[in-house]
């Protein structure tokens, strides 16, 4: 858009407005002939006559032509104010924020932050525009422009592996001045080569990667800006289609696949883009999942909600969670029991939770406890003996049955000979919770850390004192003789202090130890400085 018919007079320069309204007021505009949405009319300039063109789409001026040159003169201003009046059109402020930048300016705003993607948006605009400006290629051939894409480029230092491609970035700059030129066919030509060559070339680097999607943005431009001519979007779109299909362009099928979504397409090519990919998803092989989704996006655009639907049912594997979302709404159990069972068998194993998740879901809603039980413990055993699933598999018995239960599988559990830290500790906290003092102080008593003796003093501090304050001192006795440095020291103050709060037997069992580890440790003076701060 260049102006509006109502604000035009408060855009441009006062002394243009004022030179193109005395012309309109002297009558100097000729009659208005208009032909669709272009208006035109003699304006007089002395004893020249002007032949001028407007554009008026919605009272906005979307182009012009005046012989005196590309730019607003006082003869489009004349026009202008003639068109306002036949119009009826009042005067208004102008708003800058109205008027939309050219087409090019737009593509050269998405390509420069694509290239620099690093920089923040907008800080590079031009840099590709002046560095395609010395592009001398006068005919659009592929092969000559592909051997361009890799000219100039060079390495950031000597032992870098990826190169930065000033050739393609020429080429890129130089299809957004064709673009501002409407050379379409040059610019298509240009991504055309800066895409084949630097997937044929296995070229990489975040410089490579950049180009490629900037070529991928100027065909998705090509294939939906209502500037490009129609016969050139179907060009354009039928070499996309060809992309997706070639195991060469691999590494952006998921951005090529993006443009037969693009709900900017003309409707045939959306027709023709749905059929392409009902081809590949009906086919032999099993449709990727970019394939997959953009079939789904592109049907659910077109209204095809049938279609998505059965698109779903044919690939359970792929629209699992979505399918058994639906299903669970509708309390169709059934269902959801036998996508979830499918998931459950057929994917690795982190995802195998989450269908179990959907069959506790069931399970709660139809009240089968036996499942929820063996549900809950399964993840107990399998998954690292979570707190939280103990206490849930636990909740579902009464205390009598879980007596029976727990004296089931309990056996087997301490049945491990060479325990790993993790076990030894689910084990301890089984006995803390089950308040089983003499199983915890047996564990305790083999297996010396403050830690586990920590996490057993609630339970054995009531009835086996003397044996836990053995247990610290014999752990504290070890712990000094790790280490003459300094933090050594200042670790076991900090654990010595933590057992002496806790009760009356540790303050009495620390204080009794600290001399005992100064005749132990006589030439340790750093611990006898941190220790001396405790007392």
């Amino acid at each position: 858009m260049i102006a509006t018919l109502s604000s035009f007079a408060t855009q441009f320069k006062p002394a243009l407005i004022a030179a193109g309204k005395t012309l309109f007021e002297e009558g100097k505009v000729g009659p208005l002939v208009n032909k669709e949405l272009v208006w035109q009319a003699e304006v007089t300039d002395t004893k020249t006559y002007k032949e001028v063109t407007v554009r008026v789409e919605n009272e906005k001026v979307t182009d012009i032509f005046c012989p005196c040159g590309p730019a607003v003169c006082r003869h489009v201003i004349a026009l202008m104010f003639a068109l306002q009046q036949q119009f009826q059109i009042e005067t208004e402020p102008f708003d800058p924020a109205m008027l939309e930048p050219p087409p090019h300016t737009l593509l050269g705003r998405r390509l420069n932050d694509l290239i620099y993607s690093s920089r923040a948006a907008g800080t590079k605009d031009g840099e590709l525009e002046a560095m395609g400006a010395s592009v001398n290629l006068k005919e659009p051939d592929v092969a000559k422009l592909r051997a361009m894409v890799q000219k100039g480029w060079f390495y950031p230092h000597e032992k870098s592996r990826y190169p930065i491609l000033n050739g393609a970035k020429k080429l890129l700059g130089a299809a957004i001045l064709k673009y501002e030129q409407k050379d379409y066919v040059f610019v298509f030509a240009i991504a055309r080569a800066v895409l084949t060559e630097i997937c044929s070339g296995e070229i990489n680097g975040n410089s490579a990667d950049e180009c490629a999607r900037a070529a991928v943005e100027l065909l998705n431009t090509l294939c939906t800006a209502p500037e490009v001519p129609a016969e050139m979007r179907k060009e354009v779109f039928d070499r996309v289609v060809f992309a997706c299909n070639k195991p060469l362009y691999q590494f952006y099928h998921k951005e090529l696949l993006a443009i037969l979504t693009n709900p900017l397409l003309d409707k045939d090519l959306q027709e023709q883009a749905a059929g392409q990919l009902k081809n590949v998803t009906a086919g032999g092989r099993k449709p990727s999942s970019s394939i997959l989704d953009s079939q789904y996006e592109l049907l659910g655009q077109m209204g095809r909600v049938q279609e998505q639907q059965q698109l779903m049912r044919d690939n359970p594997s792929h629209y699992r969670q979505q399918l058994i979302e639906e299903a669970y709404a509708r309390k169709d159990y059934t269902a959801v029991r036998k996508l979830a069972l499918d998931g459950v068998v057929s994917d690795w194993k982190a995802e195998q939770w989450k269908w179990k998740g959907w069959l506790l879901k069931v399970a709660i809603a139809e009240e089968d406890i036996e499942f929820i039980r063996s549900y809950h413990k399964e993840l107990y055993f399998s998954g690292g003996w979570p707190e939280a699933s103990y206490e849930a598999w636990r909740s579902t018995y009464t205390m009598e049955e879980w007596a029976r239960e727990l004296s089931d599988w309990l056996p087997s559990f301490e049945a491990t000979k060479h325990p790993s830290t993790d076990k030894l500790f689910a084990l301890a906290k089984v006995y803390v919770r089950e308040n089983l003092a003499e199983k915890l102080l047996a564990l305790v008593q083999e297996h010396c850390s403050f830690a586990l003796a920590r996490l057993a003093e609630p339970v054995l501090l009531p009835a086996h004192n003397k044996e836990l304050m053995a247990a610290y001192r014999d752990w504290f006795i070890w712990f000094a003789g790790r280490s003459a440095l300094r933090q050594n020291a200042i670790d076991l103050r900090e654990m010595m202090k933590e057992v002496r709060r806790s009760s009356s037997p540790g303050r009495k069992m620390v204080n009794e130890l600290i001399p005992h580890l100064f005749e132990l440790h006589p030439t340790w003076k750093v611990f006898q400085e941190e220790v001396g701060k405790m007392l």
